[in-house]
Order: C-alpha cells, then structure tokens, then sequence
C-alpha cells in the first residue's frame, strides 16, 4: 500500500474554489434572492486539517423565512400548476448546465470532504439523475390516470424540507430535488454542515435558470437546533432525509408527532457472499469499487466479505494482493484510491469502532490505524471474525474498513447476511445463476447484486429494517413527492 497525502496542495485547491461559479460565502438563498446571513462558520479540508473557507450560518428564522417563500410558492405560485412538461423541461437545462460545471462541483466536492476525485459517481451521477426524471416526465399516465368508474390525480405533496448529509452532498441533493421539482413541490434544502459550498453552487445555477422565486431555498448551518427547527416547521409537509440511521429515528419521531411525511435513506451494514464456486479473483478485484469506494464512506458499500470456508483463505489472500495496491493520499490526486475521512470526528469514531470490535474478540489482519492528523487519514484495514454479534459485524464503520467472515453452507450465508440491523444492499458471487437468484431472494435488503453487477443510477435505492423507509430514485422515487387522490365519476 502507498501512502502519499499532500498538505502542500491545500492552496492550489483552495484557489480553484470559487473560480467557476460565484460561490456567495455569507449569503443563503431565500425566496429567489441572495440573502446576507447573520454569521459565518469556519469549514476544515480534511487533507490537511485546515480551514478551506468561511460559510453562511443560517437561523432558525432564516429557516422561517425560507419555508415561507416556499409555502407562498407552492400555495399561490404558478410551479405546482406548471405542465410536468415544462417542469421537466427545467430539470434538462439543470443537468445541462450541471455538465458544464461539473469541474468545478468535483473540486469543491474533494475540498469540503476529501472525496478521491478517481470517485466520479460524485459529478456523473447528478446530471444522470436530472435526465432521468426529465424524461420521466413523457409518460402520460404520471400525474393523471383514468380508471374503470374512477379518476386517479397525483398531486405535489407540498412544501419539502431537504436534509442531506456531506459523504455524497450534491447526488444526495439532486436525487431529491429533481423528483420533487417534477412532482411541483417546491423544497428548503438544508445541506451538511462540513459541504455547504456545493449546494451554494447549485443555487447559483438554479438561480441562473430562472426559476421562479421560492420554489428552492437554501439555508446552510452548523446548527442542530436550526435543522430540527425545519424538521418540525409547522409550513413543511414532507421532510427527506439522507444521513445517520440514529439522526433518522430523530426524524421520524419528530415528523410521527405531526404526521407529517417522511423519507429516510440511512445506514447500511451489506454482506458480500463468496460461495465455494465463485471466481475469488472477481469478486475481490471489486472490493476497490464496491466495498471502499469514497473512502468508505458510502452507506451502501458491502463492507463485510462472507467467504465459504472452501475459499476463506484464498479470498483473505486476494485481499491482501488487493489492499497492497492501494494508494492513500491527497484526494485531488487521480492517482489516489483512498482519500481522508471527511473531519476529526469521523476519524475518531472510526477509531473507536475498530477497538471496541478488537476489544470483543475480532483480529486485526491488517491496517485500521490512524495515519496522520494533519489531515484525517486511516490506513486501509481488514478485520476478521466468526461472530455475527462482533461490533465490527454489526456497525457501520464508516471508513476503508473491511469484517471477514467464514461460513460453511448456503443457509449459514443469509443467516449472516441477514444478521444485521441494516438492509440496504448486498452481493452473491457463484457460478450458478439460479442460486445465485434463490440467494437473493432470502436477503433482506433493498437491492442485491450477483457477480458484481452494479444497477444503473436510476435504479431505486433504499433498504429494509434500519436502512430507511421508502426509496429514491426510479419511477418509486417521484411517488414519495405525490399525494394520490381519487375522483369517483357517474
């Protein structure tokens, strides 16, 4: 494994950052018009551990005012009663206009949270998602269905308060953003705190386009108490949550206690299975991609490897092979695989975890260590346990971070893939197609993949159990923006 994180590139990031799009640093976006905010908060590159900016920190009575223009948007203005056509239209010219600075969005990306740029899911994914609903949008049956002695109208559910978390800040928006949009909601978007800047970008592009005032808000924070006050705002009708599976219970006991609609895409604890006729070599020549992608920070990653005991060996030795390669450092560096954790805390929690699984019993095979804090970074590691009650085995790490684990049949496999609270993704690696299906079949998690396959972006996401309620994405995604109303005819 090579490490090579650079501090000294801190200032040739930090010059690019605001280049492109005018990034307004004490202002949020309300109403359709940049508004000073009445303070700023200090934000960290985690390559190097030093502030990269200052960044508007809004109020509650900012977000006051931002889910008024949005109610006022949605109750008098004309986007809820737009054409899905022309709404989609809009969406087009975003993705478009997106595209044109994806650049930029990647280099503010890499300096808010460390992103590897090698990880382009990051920039490729949002426009993708854009075009999809836009094009969603030629299905006429979408907002209006006429049935056997019935009329079936799907309306916008309202006024959205878009919450989102800072390991894949601008998809996480986007994915949101663009079904509500198309539904006609209008939204308060309430990003991370650690990357405020790319959603300051984003404003600036929708601002740019045009839209009418108070369908999309922004109000950046470092605060807690001004989240929960958008999450409880007697004005918002749904909230949209991307985050912590601890901060998503919050939520939704907040959002229960009015009955107000709530999405959640949370945590994520996914098992690869490597059956005894499985290409070891493939399956693990993965790992990069699948299981430490963005520094392992990604809720869907198959952070643990079930390995058949025929072939536990060969695939702890790939691994090894597998790891030897990869390269730490500086996230602006295409060279990189692994970039820092996104800030301190991270970092430490990361930490924790690991020694409370050793301390329970787990072996450190490898890595797993701080390696600098001049910068977040954590040497990439593997642990190994039988236990399905391990911490390592049933929390999320958050980091490049690996749980091996031996199984002896097919039923052993799901048990321990199912042995989690988590249920967002999953894997079978074998050679017969049908059992690979059967397998899948017996997972409990929203999206399974066999022999690697990764579904196409548009593909709906989210998980059972504590991976979230409902599902992002897909045609499924653009129905948590609707309310479904039936008109009974003579």
């Amino acid at each position: 494994m090579t490490t090579t994180p650079g501090p000294n590139r801190h200032d040739a990031r930090g010059a690019l950052i605001g280049r492109d799009l005018p990034i307004r640093r004490d202002h949020l976006y309300i109403d359709g018009d940049f508004r000073p905010a009445s303070g700023t908060y200090t934000v960290i590159d985690p390559a190097t551990a030093r502030p990269m900016g200052q960044a508007p920190a809004g109020t509650a009575a900012d977000i006051d005012r931002a889910v008024a223009a949005a109610r006022r948007a949605f109750d008098t203005g004309p986007w809820p009663h737009l054409p899905a056509a022309e709404r989609a239209a809009f969406l087009a010219r975003l993705a478009a206009a997106y595209r044109q600075h994806s650049g930029h969005f990647a280099e503010l990306i890499i300096a808010q949270m460390g992103s590897p740029v090698s990880f382009t899911a990051q920039t490729t994914h949002p426009p993708a998602v854009l075009d999809f609903y836009a094009a969603l949008a030629d299905d006429d049956r979408l907002l209006h269905e006429e049935r056997d002695g019935y009329l079936v109208h799907r309306e916008p559910a309202g006024v959205v308060g878009i919450i989102t978390p800072w390991n894949m800040p601008s998809k996480t928006i986007i994915m949101k953003l663009a079904p509500a949009l198309l539904a006609g909601c209008t939204a308060v978007i309430k990003p991370a705190p650690q990357t405020p800047f790319d959603a300051l970008a984003l404003i600036d592009l929708i601002d740019w386009l045009d839209l009418p005032p108070g369908v999309v808000n922004v109000v950046t924070t470092p605060s807690n108490s001004v989240a929960e006050r958008l999450v409880t705002h007697p004005g918002v009708d749904k909230i949209a949550f991307t985050g912590s599976t601890a901060t998503g219970a919050l939520i939704a006991a907040l959002c229960g206690a009015d009955i107000r609609r709530v999405s959640l895409e949370l945590g994520g604890k996914s098992a690869m299975i490597v059956t005894e006729d499985a290409d070891v070599h493939a399956a693990i020549a993965t790992v990069p991609a699948q299981s430490l992608a963005n520094s392992g920070q990604i809720c869907s990653n198959l952070t643990r490897i079930i390995a058949h005991t025929a072939v536990y060996a060969d695939v702890l030795d790939a691994l090894d092979s597998v790891f030897d390669r990869l390269t730490v450092g500086d996230p602006a560096d295409p060279a990189t695989d692994i970039g820092p954790l996104a800030f301190e805390a991270q970092l430490d929690r990361a930490a924790a975890h690991i020694a409370q699984a050793i301390g329970e019993g787990a072996t450190l095979r490898r890595g797993a260590t701080i390696l600098r804090r001049d910068g977040h970074y954590l040497q990439p590691g593997i642990l190994t346990t039988d236990d399905p009650r391990n911490h390592a085995f049933r929390v999320e790490i958050f980091a490049p971070v690996l749980t091996v684990t031996p199984y002896i049949g097919d039923d052993h496999a799901i048990e321990l893939a199912n042995a989690t609270p988590y249920g967002l993704d999953g894997c079978i690696w074998t050679a017969d197609p049908g059992r690979a299906l059967h397998m899948a079949s017996r997972i409990r998690s929203g999206t399974v993949r066999v022999n690697g396959a990764e579904p196409p972006v548009h593909a709906p996401l989210g998980g059972y159990k504590r991976s979230g309620i409902g599902r992002e994405l897909g045609p499924e995604g653009l129905a948590a923006y609707l309310e479904t109303k039936v008109v009974a005819t003579a």
